[in-house]
């Protein structure tokens, strides 16, 4: 029998809150009663917290009494596709994923040939914003940054409001709007350029960053989870060095006000949402000088 065919055959028989070692104590398949299932290696690297679709891998501790220590565990909750599972299992058992220095080689593989339908917020986005909240917190003003809320307005001090966007497109000064009452509120508009090196920020980077200002890191992980950064994600380690940023007044002529009021007075309830790229060239703007020390 393949190795294939163990893994469906146990798939299709365990029971709930089960464990079967396969051929030695490195490896076992489970089921969990909340639904997950999956393939599991012992490990002992880094942590590891990826997710694509309906699939999981990570590090974890099973819940099984006579299963100790840390595991790499690759899972998934869409039991009615158990045998197009098993395949990816078999593979990861094969390939002793949890054995290469870096696990995110083999996920990567399997992401990329599955196809990355998900769109995700980009972490260049999510370093420009929390560029902005370093810097208001260094002013010592008191900084209102929630990302998982996808308010009007990205950061709030009691003075002012901000909207934040980010390019890694060298000399393209086009923004995107997208949503109908993005630039209702927000008092500025900054715009972050940046580069993809081995210098710069990381999202990991900035957290460390934005605690030691006096932001609480527990709370800063818990708003990055919840819009797709998990801590020991592979792109929370992916550094951007800021290379230009701007501010625009909002309370000018910015391109696509006319536009804007348009939209905001149509009334239409068939129509959820609107997104248009708007030109920054030759807009009137003042540096946005954040300090690095």
């Amino acid at each position: 029998m393949s190795l294939l065919q163990k893994i469906q055959n146990t798939f299709a028989n365990i029971q709930t809150d089960r464990a079967q070692f396969m051929d030695d104590q490195n490896t076992c398949l489970f089921l969990l009663g909340n639904g997950s299932y999956g393939a599991a290696l012992r490990y002992n690297g880094d942590v590891v917290n990826e997710s694509y679709a309906n699939i999981r891998l990570h590090t974890s501790y099973l819940p099984f009494a006579d299963i100790h220590g840390q595991w790499l565990v690759l899972s998934s909750t869409v039991y009615s596709l158990r045998n197009e599972f098993a395949l990816i299992c078999a593979d990861f058992i094969q390939s002793k994923a949890g054995e290469i220095a870096e696990p995110f080689q083999w996920w990567g593989k399997w992401k990329n040939l599955m196809g990355n339908a998900v769109v995700n917020k980009s972490p260049h986005s999510l370093i420009g914003e929390m560029k902005v909240v370093e810097h208001l917190l260094k002013q010592n003003k008191e900084v209102t940054w929630e990302p998982s809320e996808y308010s009007s307005t990205d950061v709030k001090t009691a003075e002012h409001s901000y909207e934040v966007k980010s390019s890694t497109v060298r000399f393209d000064q086009r923004i995107t709007i997208n949503s109908q009452f993005q630039f209702e509120q927000p008092d500025y508009l900054i715009f972050c350029r940046f580069e993809k090196t081995n210098r710069g920020e990381s999202i990991n980077s900035m957290v460390e960053k934005l605690h030691v200002l006096g932001m609480d890191r527990d709370i800063i992980n818990l708003e990055l989870n919840r819009i797709g950064f998990q801590e020991g994600s592979s792109t929370r380690n992916i550094n951007y060095e800021l290379i230009e940023n701007r501010k625009y007044d909002m309370n000018q002529e910015l391109p696509g006000r006319e536009l804007q009021e348009f939209i905001q007075s149509y009334n239409d309830p068939h129509v959820i949402k609107i997104s248009f790229d708007i030109d920054l060239t030759g807009i009137t703007y003042e540096p946005f000088k954040i300090s690095e020390n």
